[in-house]
């Protein structure tokens, strides 16, 4: 799963059926750049992952990104949202089928409210 999220709400939820590597983490940023435009500046912090600190693609946007400290998910607010997610997706029954978790997933980004949000944020 791969996500990005403010105080407010989830902006993008993506299932990814492989690993996040750096070509799908460039392309949720460019996503991300293009639903945002260039109007507002914007700080995405990331994980400091090495294929995250590929930020050159954010060169030529007013956008700014900040990396947290190496091994460090506890201060990651997406992985409160993970933990959420794994919750309701464990709840009554496992999933059997890709496409079962995959339901369960995005029915997950439907049940995270803002104040569950800004919660895990200001837990980070």
């Amino acid at each position: 799963m791969i996500l990005a999220m403010n105080s407010f709400n989830i902006v993008h939820c993506e299932a990814v059926s492989s690993s996040v590597n750096g070509g799908i983490f460039k392309e949720l940023i460019n996503q991300l750049i293009t639903t945002l435009g260039n109007a507002e500046k914007f700080t995405f912090v990331t994980d400091n992952v090495n294929f995250h600190q590929m930020a050159n693609f954010i060169e030529g946007t007013i956008h700014d990104i900040r990396f947290l400290a190496y091994y460090s998910p506890f201060v990651n607010p997406c992985e409160e949202v993970f933990s959420h997610f794994k919750s309701l997706v464990r709840r009554d029954t496992l999933p059997l089928r890709m496409d079962h978790l995959i339901v369960r997933m995005r029915y997950g980004c439907g049940h995270v409210t803002s104040e569950h949000l800004k919660n895990y944020i200001d837990h980070a």
